[in-house]
């Protein structure tokens, strides 16, 4: 390859468009209205609306209702929705904006919206803000099943922005485990089930922009089934999510996380300048990944110029620990500091990592931090099995202070059927092609 020739690939990302209307549920029930101009002791309709967050929370929605805020203004949360509300995944109840613009739910220190142990609930055309990573506490939208005996089902979430949010810009599962958070409650298991999240955009939160997890089994038992199942995240973004500093333990800031997860899909997204501020010695975050998963495919995507501040990753894509049966094909990785394509399987994980496949993706000048392939597979605990890497163009040139190559497998346990096919391979500036630790 000549010096200065650049590969690329641009994908078309959707861009979500605020709208006053919504294909609404069958046998919808009544519409309410929100507005900075309005009074709580209104009907709430168009022609008379609600003034505050405060009373949505107060009223008793019933399924099929629809609760709409005026575009363009800023209302003070939390909105909550809980059990108070009569849940039916075949008549949602609808949250979503009117007029010009989409509405601001303000957080402040705490949580813009909670959906609580209920499934049924569709957002649409919000913008959710909190008070920055240092000072909230809290998720921009956290759709929790904290009871987790059973998922619950149905979540739509569309062209909602998330920022200024400690936890993650959109959260979804069971409970998880967090820092500083609680332990899930004994015997929690699930989270939802039939989860959409479409045309959203997190970014300047701190730990994860959109985030799709449950208790880990090792809080509950190693259960056989996955916390969530057919989820799927696409047309999204996620940005300038930093990570923390202060927390060495594991990985903070990261773009887009699909975890504990039974069939899902991310598609047509894009994650960049994720994690640099990541302190962590242990592991670190990666643009766009699935964890404890089976049968996830990431496709379409485009995940860049992702950073770590800490000992480990800041990669393109991931296929981590208890990962099976997935795919990641179609994606353009380019300029982050660790893998453009990892695959790596840590110790403790609940699950084998095993019968997944990486292919026609790009991988361009990633590895610009510590010591990472375009494409990395490995272990630090429990054997990677049959991985199947074809008809994929890496792309390494040297990086200061870094020592990329275009593949690495190894790890600290021997691997077995990783097979490699029909890829093309380039380096420039002296950096290895291939590079197999003796065990492999």
């Amino acid at each position: 390859m000549k010096a200065g020739l650049t590969l690329g690939l641009v994908f078309v990302i959707a861009a979500g468009s605020a709208s006053a209307s919504r294909v609404g549920p069958q046998n919808p029930g009544a519409t309410y209205y929100v507005s900075r101009s309005g009074d709580d002791s209104n009907p709430g309709s168009q022609a008379r609306p609600w003034r505050s967050v405060a009373q949505v929370n107060r009223h008793r929605l019933a399924a099929g209702d629809t609760v709409l805020f005026e575009g363009g203004q800023i209302f003070e949360g939390p909105l909550l929705l809980d059990q108070r509300v009569t849940a039916d995944p075949n008549r949602p109840v609808v949250i979503g904006s009117y007029g010009n613009g989409r509405a601001v739910i303000h957080a402040g220190f705490g949580t813009a919206i909670l959906v609580l142990n209920i499934g049924g609930v569709t957002l649409h055309d919000l913008e959710v803000r909190g008070d920055g990573g240092d000072t909230n506490r809290g998720y921009g939208v956290e759709v929790l099943n904290e009871t987790g005996t059973a998922r619950l089902d149905s979540i739509q979430i569309e062209n909602v922005t998330a920022s200024g949010f400690r936890r993650a810009g959109i959260y979804v599962g069971g409970v998880p485990n967090v820092p500083g958070g609680p332990a899930p409650p004994a015997g929690s298991r699930y989270g939802f089930s039939g989860v959409r999240i479409s045309h959203c955009t997190a970014h300047h939160n701190m730990y994860y922009g959109i985030w799709v997890s449950g208790p880990w089994p090792q809080w509950v038992g190693k259960a056989a089934n996955y916390a969530n199942q057919n989820v799927t995240i696409s047309d999204s973004t996620a940005y300038d999510n930093p990570g923390d500093p202060a927390y060495k333990n594991n990985h903070s800031g990261n773009g887009i996380l699909l975890d504990d997860t039974d069939g899902g899909l991310i598609d047509h997204c894009a994650a960049w300048h994720n994690g640099a501020a990541n302190g962590s010695t242990q592991g670190g975050p990666v643009g766009i990944w699935t964890d404890e998963s089976n049968k996830v495919t990431i496709q379409f995507c485009e995940s860049y110029d992702n950073r770590t501040g800490g000992a480990a990753d800041g990669g393109g894509f991931d296929l981590d620990g208890g990962v099976t049966n997935s795919m990641i094909e179609y994606n353009y990785s380019h300029g982050n500091d660790g893998a453009g394509y990892l695959v790596w399987s840590y110790w403790g994980a609940m699950r084998p990592l095993a019968h997944n496949v990486i292919r026609y993706n790009i991988s361009e000048n990633d590895g610009r931090k510590h010591r990472y392939g375009g494409i990395h597979i490995g272990t630090s605990g429990g054997m990677v099995d049959d991985i199947e890497v074809y008809n994929n163009t890496v792309f390494i040139s040297a990086a200061g202070g870094a020592q990329p190559r275009d593949v690495w497998v190894g790890g600290s346990e021997s691997n077995k059927q990783i097979k490699f096919w029909n890829n093309l391979l380039i380096s420039q500036g002296g950096m290895p092609l291939v590079e197999i630790e003796p065990r492999q």
